[in-house]
Protein backbone atom coordinates (compact mmCIF):
# COMPACT_ATOMS: atom_id res chain seq x y z
CA UNK A 1 0.00 0.00 0.00
CA UNK A 2 1.08 3.57 -0.53
CA UNK A 3 1.14 4.39 3.18
CA UNK A 4 3.47 1.57 3.66
CA UNK A 5 5.58 2.85 0.83
CA UNK A 6 6.15 6.16 2.66
CA UNK A 7 9.29 6.49 4.48
CA UNK A 8 9.45 7.00 8.16
CA UNK A 9 10.81 10.43 7.59
CA UNK A 10 7.84 11.37 5.50
CA UNK A 11 5.46 10.14 8.17
CA UNK A 12 7.25 12.17 10.77
CA UNK A 13 6.99 15.27 8.59
CA UNK A 14 3.29 14.71 7.94
CA UNK A 15 2.68 14.17 11.64
CA UNK A 16 4.50 17.40 12.43
CA UNK A 17 2.37 19.23 9.88
CA UNK A 18 -0.79 17.71 11.36
CA UNK A 19 0.27 18.84 14.82
CA UNK A 20 0.98 22.33 13.54
CA UNK A 21 -2.40 22.39 11.80
CA UNK A 22 -4.10 21.12 14.92
CA UNK A 23 -2.32 23.75 17.01
CA UNK A 24 -3.46 26.42 14.54
CA UNK A 25 -7.00 25.10 14.62
CA UNK A 26 -6.93 25.12 18.42
CA UNK A 27 -5.68 28.68 18.38
CA UNK A 28 -8.37 29.64 15.85
CA UNK A 29 -10.97 27.90 18.01
CA UNK A 30 -9.78 29.84 21.03
CA UNK A 31 -9.86 33.10 19.09
CA UNK A 32 -13.31 32.25 17.74
CA UNK A 33 -14.49 31.48 21.23
CA UNK A 34 -12.97 34.71 22.51
CA UNK A 35 -14.57 36.59 19.61
CA UNK A 36 -17.89 34.94 20.36
CA UNK A 37 -17.55 35.87 24.02
CA UNK A 38 -16.57 39.41 23.01
CA UNK A 39 -19.53 39.58 20.64
CA UNK A 40 -21.92 38.34 23.31
CA UNK A 41 -20.45 40.79 25.81
CA UNK A 42 -20.66 43.63 23.29
CA UNK A 43 -24.24 42.63 22.39
CA UNK A 44 -25.13 42.56 26.06
CA UNK A 45 -23.56 45.97 26.61
CA UNK A 46 -25.34 47.28 23.49
CA UNK A 47 -28.66 45.97 24.68
CA UNK A 48 -27.98 47.42 28.13
CA UNK A 49 -26.97 50.79 26.69
CA UNK A 50 -29.96 50.74 24.34
CA UNK A 51 -32.20 50.00 27.31
CA UNK A 52 -30.68 52.89 29.23
CA UNK A 53 -31.00 55.24 26.26
CA UNK A 54 -34.60 54.20 25.63
CA UNK A 55 -35.40 54.96 29.26
CA UNK A 56 -33.50 58.28 29.30
CA UNK A 57 -34.52 61.63 27.83
CA UNK A 58 -31.50 61.51 25.50
CA UNK A 59 -32.19 60.21 21.98
CA UNK A 60 -29.50 58.52 19.84
CA UNK A 61 -29.49 59.12 16.07
CA UNK A 62 -27.30 57.83 13.23
CA UNK A 63 -27.39 59.85 10.04
CA UNK A 64 -25.60 59.01 6.80
CA UNK A 65 -23.97 62.08 5.35
CA UNK A 66 -26.50 62.56 2.57
CA UNK A 67 -28.81 65.30 1.37
CA UNK A 68 -32.00 65.53 3.39
CA UNK A 69 -30.30 63.81 6.35
CA UNK A 70 -32.16 60.47 6.32
CA UNK A 71 -32.21 58.63 9.65
CA UNK A 72 -30.50 55.23 9.58
CA UNK A 73 -31.04 54.51 13.26
CA UNK A 74 -32.85 56.15 16.20
CA UNK A 75 -33.66 54.89 19.70
CA UNK A 76 -37.23 54.05 20.63
CA UNK A 77 -37.48 56.80 23.27
CA UNK A 78 -37.92 59.28 20.42
CA UNK A 79 -41.66 58.60 20.82
CA UNK A 80 -41.68 59.90 24.43
CA UNK A 81 -39.85 63.09 23.40
CA UNK A 82 -41.23 63.92 19.93
CA UNK A 83 -44.33 61.71 19.68
CA UNK A 84 -43.10 59.89 16.54
CA UNK A 85 -42.15 56.20 16.30
CA UNK A 86 -38.56 55.21 15.51
CA UNK A 87 -39.82 53.52 12.31
CA UNK A 88 -41.37 56.84 11.20
CA UNK A 89 -37.82 58.21 10.87
CA UNK A 90 -36.01 55.10 9.64
CA UNK A 91 -38.67 54.43 6.98
CA UNK A 92 -38.45 58.01 5.71
CA UNK A 93 -42.07 58.71 6.61
CA UNK A 94 -40.85 61.62 8.74
CA UNK A 95 -37.76 63.59 7.72
CA UNK A 96 -35.50 65.42 10.10
CA UNK A 97 -35.69 68.80 8.27
CA UNK A 98 -39.52 68.60 8.22
CA UNK A 99 -39.73 68.68 12.03
CA UNK A 100 -36.96 71.26 12.47
CA UNK A 101 -38.03 74.88 13.02
CA UNK A 102 -37.88 76.67 9.66
CA UNK A 103 -35.79 79.50 11.17
CA UNK A 104 -33.15 77.01 12.38
CA UNK A 105 -32.76 74.80 9.24
CA UNK A 106 -30.50 77.18 7.19
CA UNK A 107 -28.22 77.81 10.17
CA UNK A 108 -27.88 74.10 11.04
CA UNK A 109 -27.08 73.07 7.46
CA UNK A 110 -24.48 75.86 7.13
CA UNK A 111 -22.82 74.89 10.44
CA UNK A 112 -22.64 71.17 9.58
CA UNK A 113 -21.21 71.97 6.13
CA UNK A 114 -18.55 74.16 7.73
CA UNK A 115 -17.65 71.50 10.35
CA UNK A 116 -17.27 68.81 7.65
CA UNK A 117 -15.22 71.11 5.43
CA UNK A 118 -12.88 72.01 8.31
CA UNK A 119 -12.58 68.34 9.35
CA UNK A 120 -14.06 68.90 12.82
CA UNK A 121 -14.99 65.47 14.18
CA UNK A 122 -17.06 66.51 17.21
CA UNK A 123 -19.42 69.47 17.59
CA UNK A 124 -22.63 70.53 19.34
CA UNK A 125 -25.72 72.43 18.18
CA UNK A 126 -28.91 73.91 19.66
CA UNK A 127 -32.17 74.16 17.69
CA UNK A 128 -35.93 73.77 17.89
CA UNK A 129 -38.00 70.74 16.86
CA UNK A 130 -41.75 70.52 16.26
CA UNK A 131 -43.36 67.55 18.04
CA UNK A 132 -46.17 65.49 16.58
CA UNK A 133 -48.61 67.51 18.73
CA UNK A 134 -47.24 70.76 17.32
CA UNK A 135 -45.31 71.82 20.42
CA UNK A 136 -41.96 73.59 20.00
CA UNK A 137 -39.14 71.93 21.99
CA UNK A 138 -35.53 73.09 22.29
CA UNK A 139 -32.83 70.43 21.63
CA UNK A 140 -29.09 70.25 22.17
CA UNK A 141 -27.08 67.53 20.44
CA UNK A 142 -23.52 66.21 20.70
CA UNK A 143 -22.28 64.92 17.34
CA UNK A 144 -19.39 62.71 16.22
CA UNK A 145 -18.41 62.40 12.57
CA UNK A 146 -17.52 58.87 11.31
CA UNK A 147 -15.06 58.44 8.43
CA UNK A 148 -14.25 55.50 6.12
CA UNK A 149 -10.80 54.20 5.27
CA UNK A 150 -10.41 56.84 2.58
CA UNK A 151 -11.01 59.63 5.08
CA UNK A 152 -14.46 60.52 3.76
CA UNK A 153 -17.22 61.35 6.22
CA UNK A 154 -19.90 58.66 6.04
CA UNK A 155 -22.12 59.06 9.13
CA UNK A 156 -22.86 61.36 12.05
CA UNK A 157 -23.65 59.90 15.46
CA UNK A 158 -25.79 62.18 17.64
CA UNK A 159 -27.01 62.19 21.20
CA UNK A 160 -29.98 64.61 21.31
CA UNK A 161 -31.26 65.98 24.62
CA UNK A 162 -34.46 68.00 25.25
CA UNK A 163 -33.35 71.26 26.91
CA UNK A 164 -36.69 73.12 26.72
CA UNK A 165 -37.00 73.52 30.50
CA UNK A 166 -33.43 74.78 30.70
CA UNK A 167 -34.09 77.23 27.88
CA UNK A 168 -37.25 78.47 29.60
CA UNK A 169 -35.32 78.85 32.85
CA UNK A 170 -32.55 80.73 31.03
CA UNK A 171 -35.15 82.95 29.37
CA UNK A 172 -36.78 83.64 32.73
CA UNK A 173 -33.37 84.43 34.25
CA UNK A 174 -32.51 86.75 31.36
CA UNK A 175 -35.89 88.46 31.57
CA UNK A 176 -35.48 88.87 35.31
CA UNK A 177 -31.95 90.19 34.82
CA UNK A 178 -33.14 92.62 32.17
CA UNK A 179 -36.04 93.66 34.42
CA UNK A 180 -33.68 94.19 37.36
CA UNK A 181 -31.32 96.16 35.15
CA UNK A 182 -34.29 98.23 33.96
CA UNK A 183 -35.28 98.92 37.57
CA UNK A 184 -31.72 99.87 38.46
CA UNK A 185 -31.37 102.05 35.36
CA UNK A 186 -34.62 103.91 36.04
CA UNK A 187 -34.36 104.15 39.82
CA UNK A 188 -34.76 107.61 41.36
CA UNK A 189 -31.59 107.08 43.39
CA UNK A 190 -28.03 106.36 42.45
CA UNK A 191 -27.13 102.66 42.44
CA UNK A 192 -23.62 101.37 41.78
CA UNK A 193 -21.42 98.31 42.44
CA UNK A 194 -17.63 98.40 42.70
CA UNK A 195 -14.69 96.31 43.87
CA UNK A 196 -11.13 97.05 44.92
CA UNK A 197 -8.23 96.81 42.50
CA UNK A 198 -4.51 97.11 43.25
CA UNK A 199 -3.57 99.65 40.62
CA UNK A 200 -4.88 103.20 40.04
CA UNK A 201 -7.66 104.27 40.54
CA UNK A 202 -7.94 101.45 43.16
CA UNK A 203 -11.72 101.05 42.69
CA UNK A 204 -13.52 99.74 39.59
CA UNK A 205 -17.26 100.03 39.02
CA UNK A 206 -19.27 97.31 37.25
CA UNK A 207 -22.76 98.82 37.71
CA UNK A 208 -23.50 102.54 37.41
CA UNK A 209 -27.09 103.57 36.68
CA UNK A 210 -28.20 106.76 34.92
CA UNK A 211 -28.98 108.51 38.19
CA UNK A 212 -25.36 108.09 39.28
CA UNK A 213 -24.40 110.05 36.20
CA UNK A 214 -27.01 112.67 37.08
CA UNK A 215 -25.69 112.93 40.64
CA UNK A 216 -21.95 113.00 39.87
CA UNK A 217 -21.80 114.26 36.29
CA UNK A 218 -19.55 111.27 35.36
CA UNK A 219 -20.30 108.16 33.30
CA UNK A 220 -19.04 104.78 34.53
CA UNK A 221 -16.22 104.85 31.95
CA UNK A 222 -15.17 108.32 33.08
CA UNK A 223 -15.23 107.48 36.80
CA UNK A 224 -13.27 104.24 36.20
CA UNK A 225 -10.70 106.32 34.33
CA UNK A 226 -10.42 109.31 36.69
CA UNK A 227 -11.13 107.44 39.95
CA UNK A 228 -13.92 107.71 42.53
CA UNK A 229 -11.83 109.02 45.39
CA UNK A 230 -9.82 111.38 43.23
CA UNK A 231 -12.88 112.87 41.47
CA UNK A 232 -15.45 112.97 44.26
CA UNK A 233 -13.10 114.08 47.07
CA UNK A 234 -10.44 116.44 45.70
CA UNK A 235 -9.59 117.53 49.26
CA UNK A 236 -6.75 115.16 50.34
CA UNK A 237 -7.99 115.00 53.92
CA UNK A 238 -11.55 114.07 52.90
CA UNK A 239 -10.14 111.69 50.25
CA UNK A 240 -8.16 109.82 52.90
CA UNK A 241 -11.24 109.64 55.13
CA UNK A 242 -13.25 108.13 52.26
CA UNK A 243 -10.53 105.52 51.56
CA UNK A 244 -10.44 104.52 55.22
CA UNK A 245 -14.22 104.32 55.29
CA UNK A 246 -14.16 101.99 52.25
CA UNK A 247 -11.70 99.72 54.05
CA UNK A 248 -14.14 99.51 56.94
CA UNK A 249 -16.96 98.57 54.56
CA UNK A 250 -14.98 95.64 53.16
CA UNK A 251 -14.77 94.06 56.62
CA UNK A 252 -18.52 94.37 57.15
CA UNK A 253 -18.83 97.86 58.64
CA UNK A 254 -21.52 98.99 56.21
CA UNK A 255 -22.58 102.59 55.78
CA UNK A 256 -26.03 102.99 57.29
CA UNK A 257 -27.13 106.32 55.89
CA UNK A 258 -24.11 108.60 56.23
CA UNK A 259 -23.91 112.06 54.67
CA UNK A 260 -20.93 112.79 52.42
CA UNK A 261 -20.19 115.88 50.40
CA UNK A 262 -18.93 115.23 46.86
CA UNK A 263 -17.66 117.44 44.06
CA UNK A 264 -19.45 116.94 40.73
CA UNK A 265 -17.72 117.02 37.37
CA UNK A 266 -18.69 120.71 36.99
CA UNK A 267 -17.17 121.55 40.41
CA UNK A 268 -20.53 121.88 42.15
CA UNK A 269 -20.76 120.61 45.75
CA UNK A 270 -23.56 118.14 46.49
CA UNK A 271 -24.65 116.41 49.68
CA UNK A 272 -25.23 112.65 49.34
CA UNK A 273 -26.90 110.18 51.71
CA UNK A 274 -25.06 106.88 51.19
CA UNK A 275 -25.94 103.31 52.18
CA UNK A 276 -23.74 100.29 51.38
CA UNK A 277 -23.77 96.48 51.54
CA UNK A 278 -21.04 93.94 50.87
CA UNK A 279 -22.00 91.35 48.24
CA UNK A 280 -20.01 88.44 46.86
CA UNK A 281 -18.96 88.81 43.25
CA UNK A 282 -17.39 86.35 40.82
CA UNK A 283 -14.71 84.10 42.29
CA UNK A 284 -15.70 85.26 45.76
CA UNK A 285 -14.33 88.79 45.27
CA UNK A 286 -16.19 91.14 47.67
CA UNK A 287 -18.11 93.91 45.92
CA UNK A 288 -19.66 97.01 47.44
CA UNK A 289 -23.28 97.77 46.57
CA UNK A 290 -23.96 101.45 47.18
CA UNK A 291 -27.25 103.35 47.10
CA UNK A 292 -26.95 107.15 46.99
CA UNK A 293 -29.51 109.90 47.30
CA UNK A 294 -28.81 113.53 46.47
CA UNK A 295 -30.12 115.37 49.51
CA UNK A 296 -28.66 118.76 48.65
CA UNK A 297 -32.06 120.36 48.08
CA UNK A 298 -33.40 118.66 51.19
CA UNK A 299 -30.51 120.06 53.19
CA UNK A 300 -31.15 123.52 51.80
CA UNK A 301 -34.82 123.14 52.60
CA UNK A 302 -33.95 121.92 56.11
CA UNK A 303 -31.64 124.89 56.62
CA UNK A 304 -34.33 127.27 55.36
CA UNK A 305 -36.84 125.54 57.59
CA UNK A 306 -34.46 125.85 60.54
CA UNK A 307 -34.00 129.56 59.85
CA UNK A 308 -37.75 129.99 59.61
CA UNK A 309 -38.09 127.97 62.81
CA UNK A 310 -35.57 130.20 64.58
CA UNK A 311 -37.41 133.31 63.37
CA UNK A 312 -40.66 131.79 64.51
CA UNK A 313 -39.15 130.95 67.89
CA UNK A 314 -38.01 134.55 68.24
CA UNK A 315 -41.45 135.86 67.27
CA UNK A 316 -43.06 133.39 69.66
CA UNK A 317 -40.78 134.62 72.45
CA UNK A 318 -41.61 138.23 71.65
CA UNK A 319 -45.28 137.41 71.47
CA UNK A 320 -45.00 135.45 74.72
CA UNK A 321 -43.46 138.45 76.45
CA UNK A 322 -46.27 140.62 75.09
CA UNK A 323 -48.85 138.13 76.24
CA UNK A 324 -47.28 137.92 79.70
CA UNK A 325 -47.52 141.71 79.98
CA UNK A 326 -51.09 141.58 78.74
CA UNK A 327 -51.84 138.80 81.24
CA UNK A 328 -50.53 140.93 84.08
CA UNK A 329 -52.73 143.83 82.95
CA UNK A 330 -55.68 141.48 82.67
CA UNK A 331 -55.00 140.10 86.12
CA UNK A 332 -55.07 143.66 87.52
CA UNK A 333 -58.26 144.33 85.59
CA UNK A 334 -59.75 141.11 86.92
CA UNK A 335 -58.93 142.16 90.49
CA UNK A 336 -60.61 145.50 89.91
CA UNK A 337 -63.55 143.81 88.22
CA UNK A 338 -63.87 141.40 91.11
CA UNK A 339 -64.05 144.31 93.49
CA UNK A 340 -66.62 145.99 91.27
CA UNK A 341 -68.58 142.73 91.00
CA UNK A 342 -68.63 142.45 94.78
CA UNK A 343 -70.03 145.95 94.99
CA UNK A 344 -72.54 145.15 92.24
CA UNK A 345 -73.52 141.93 93.98
CA UNK A 346 -74.13 143.86 97.19
CA UNK A 347 -76.17 146.46 95.29
CA UNK A 348 -78.02 143.69 93.47
CA UNK A 349 -78.79 142.06 96.78
CA UNK A 350 -80.25 145.30 98.07
CA UNK A 351 -82.18 145.81 94.83
CA UNK A 352 -83.50 142.25 94.99
CA UNK A 353 -84.69 142.86 98.56
CA UNK A 354 -86.32 146.12 97.48
CA UNK A 355 -87.84 144.34 94.46
CA UNK A 356 -89.29 141.68 96.71
CA UNK A 357 -90.81 144.40 98.86
CA UNK A 358 -92.22 146.09 95.73
CA UNK A 359 -93.58 142.79 94.49
CA UNK A 360 -95.35 142.25 97.79
CA UNK A 361 -96.68 145.78 97.65
CA UNK A 362 -97.78 145.29 94.04
CA UNK A 363 -99.54 142.08 94.96
CA UNK A 364 -101.39 143.80 97.76
CA UNK A 365 -102.17 146.75 95.46
CA UNK A 366 -103.48 144.40 92.77
CA UNK A 367 -105.79 142.81 95.30
CA UNK A 368 -107.01 146.23 96.36
CA UNK A 369 -107.42 147.41 92.77
CA UNK A 370 -109.29 144.23 91.87
CA UNK A 371 -111.55 144.68 94.84
CA UNK A 372 -112.05 148.35 93.98
CA UNK A 373 -112.86 147.40 90.34
CA UNK A 374 -115.37 144.85 91.52
CA UNK A 375 -116.89 147.36 93.95
CA UNK A 376 -117.05 149.97 91.20
CA UNK A 377 -118.64 147.50 88.84
CA UNK A 378 -121.16 146.51 91.43
CA UNK A 379 -121.87 150.19 92.12
CA UNK A 380 -122.34 150.87 88.41
CA UNK A 381 -124.72 147.97 88.09
CA UNK A 382 -126.65 149.13 91.10
CA UNK A 383 -126.88 152.68 89.74
CA UNK A 384 -127.92 151.40 86.34
CA UNK A 385 -130.45 149.01 87.81
CA UNK A 386 -131.88 151.59 90.19
CA UNK A 387 -132.20 154.23 87.49
CA UNK A 388 -133.78 151.78 85.09
CA UNK A 389 -136.15 150.28 87.63
CA UNK A 390 -136.79 153.07 90.10
CA UNK A 391 -136.57 156.20 87.98
CA UNK A 392 -137.10 155.64 84.27
CA UNK A 393 -140.37 153.69 84.52
CA UNK A 394 -141.94 156.46 86.53
CA UNK A 395 -140.67 159.11 84.21
CA UNK A 396 -142.34 157.18 81.40
CA UNK A 397 -145.64 157.10 83.28
CA UNK A 398 -145.39 160.80 84.01
CA UNK A 399 -144.78 161.49 80.33
CA UNK A 400 -148.01 159.66 79.47
CA UNK A 401 -149.97 161.84 81.85
CA UNK A 402 -151.26 164.70 79.67
CA UNK A 403 -152.01 166.84 82.66
CA UNK A 404 -148.33 167.58 83.04
CA UNK A 405 -147.85 168.95 79.58
CA UNK A 406 -146.02 171.96 80.83
CA UNK A 407 -143.57 169.83 82.76
CA UNK A 408 -143.10 167.35 79.87
CA UNK A 409 -140.14 169.27 78.57
CA UNK A 410 -138.46 169.01 81.90
CA UNK A 411 -139.25 165.31 82.07
CA UNK A 412 -137.65 164.76 78.65
CA UNK A 413 -134.59 166.70 79.73
CA UNK A 414 -134.46 164.72 82.96
CA UNK A 415 -134.78 161.39 81.06
CA UNK A 416 -132.16 162.45 78.55
CA UNK A 417 -129.72 163.43 81.28
CA UNK A 418 -130.32 160.20 83.21
CA UNK A 419 -129.74 158.12 80.07
CA UNK A 420 -126.58 160.08 79.38
CA UNK A 421 -125.41 159.35 82.91
CA UNK A 422 -126.04 155.61 82.66
CA UNK A 423 -124.89 155.33 79.00
CA UNK A 424 -121.26 154.28 79.91
CA UNK A 425 -122.65 151.57 82.16
CA UNK A 426 -124.89 150.29 79.39
CA UNK A 427 -121.90 150.18 76.96
CA UNK A 428 -119.99 148.05 79.44
CA UNK A 429 -122.97 145.69 79.71
CA UNK A 430 -123.33 145.45 75.93
CA UNK A 431 -120.30 143.16 75.80
CA UNK A 432 -122.55 140.48 77.25
CA UNK A 433 -124.82 140.72 74.23
CA UNK A 434 -122.61 140.44 71.20
CA UNK A 435 -124.11 141.66 67.93
CA UNK A 436 -127.12 143.19 69.79
CA UNK A 437 -128.31 146.65 68.81
CA UNK A 438 -128.78 149.36 71.45
CA UNK A 439 -132.54 148.84 71.37
CA UNK A 440 -132.12 145.03 71.64
CA UNK A 441 -129.88 145.53 74.69
CA UNK A 442 -132.59 147.70 76.37
CA UNK A 443 -135.28 145.13 75.61
CA UNK A 444 -133.05 142.23 76.78
CA UNK A 445 -132.45 144.00 80.11
CA UNK A 446 -136.20 144.62 80.57
CA UNK A 447 -136.97 140.95 79.77
CA UNK A 448 -134.41 139.91 82.38
CA UNK A 449 -136.13 142.17 84.85
CA UNK A 450 -139.35 140.24 84.23
CA UNK A 451 -141.14 142.88 82.13
CA UNK A 452 -143.85 141.72 79.74
CA UNK A 453 -144.14 142.90 76.16
CA UNK A 454 -146.84 145.49 77.04
CA UNK A 455 -144.68 146.86 79.85
CA UNK A 456 -141.73 147.17 77.49
CA UNK A 457 -143.96 148.85 74.91
CA UNK A 458 -145.02 151.43 77.42
CA UNK A 459 -141.55 151.94 78.95
CA UNK A 460 -139.80 152.36 75.59
CA UNK A 461 -142.77 154.01 73.88
CA UNK A 462 -142.68 151.59 70.95
CA UNK A 463 -145.34 149.41 69.36
CA UNK A 464 -146.09 145.87 70.45
CA UNK A 465 -145.06 144.49 67.01
CA UNK A 466 -141.71 146.23 67.35
CA UNK A 467 -141.17 144.59 70.74
CA UNK A 468 -142.03 141.15 69.28
CA UNK A 469 -139.69 141.72 66.30
CA UNK A 470 -136.81 142.62 68.65
CA UNK A 471 -137.64 139.56 70.79
CA UNK A 472 -137.40 137.28 67.73
CA UNK A 473 -134.06 138.85 66.67
CA UNK A 474 -132.68 138.36 70.18
CA UNK A 475 -133.68 134.65 70.13
CA UNK A 476 -131.99 134.22 66.71
CA UNK A 477 -128.77 135.86 67.89
CA UNK A 478 -128.75 133.71 71.02
CA UNK A 479 -129.30 130.56 68.90
CA UNK A 480 -132.56 129.53 70.60
CA UNK A 481 -134.91 130.38 67.73
CA UNK A 482 -137.45 127.65 67.04
CA UNK A 483 -136.80 126.12 70.48
CA UNK A 484 -138.88 126.02 73.67
CA UNK A 485 -136.10 127.61 75.74
CA UNK A 486 -137.37 130.54 77.79
CA UNK A 487 -135.78 133.79 76.67
CA UNK A 488 -135.59 135.29 80.17
CA UNK A 489 -133.99 132.09 81.52
CA UNK A 490 -131.41 132.21 78.72
CA UNK A 491 -130.64 135.88 79.42
CA UNK A 492 -130.29 135.22 83.14
CA UNK A 493 -127.84 132.39 82.40
CA UNK A 494 -125.47 134.86 80.73
CA UNK A 495 -122.82 135.96 83.25
CA UNK A 496 -122.68 139.55 84.21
Amino acid sequence: MRINEKTKEQLINELAKLRQRNTKLEKMSIKHKQAEEEFQRTLKEYRYLKSIINRSPAMAFLWPVQEGWPVEFVTNNVKEVLGYLADDFMSGKVSWPSITHNKDVPRLEAEVAQYLEEGITEFSQEYRLITKLGDVRWMRDRNKVLYDSTGSATHIQSIVLDITERKQAEKAILEERDFNQLIIANADEGICVCYEIEEFPYVRFTIWNDFMTTITGYTMEEINCSGWYQSMYPDPVVQEQAIERMKGMRIGNNIQGEEWEITRANGEKRQLLIKTRIISGSEGVPHVLAVMNDITEHKKADEALQRAHDRLEMRVKERTDELESAVKLLQNEIIERNKTELKLMDAEKRLRSHANELMESNAALKVLLKQRAEDQKELELNILSNVKHLVLPYLTKLKRNRSFSEELTYLNILESNLKEIIAPFSQQLSSKYLFFTQKEIQIADLIKDGKQDKDIMEILAISLDTVKTHRRNIRKKLGINKTKINLRTKLLSIKQ
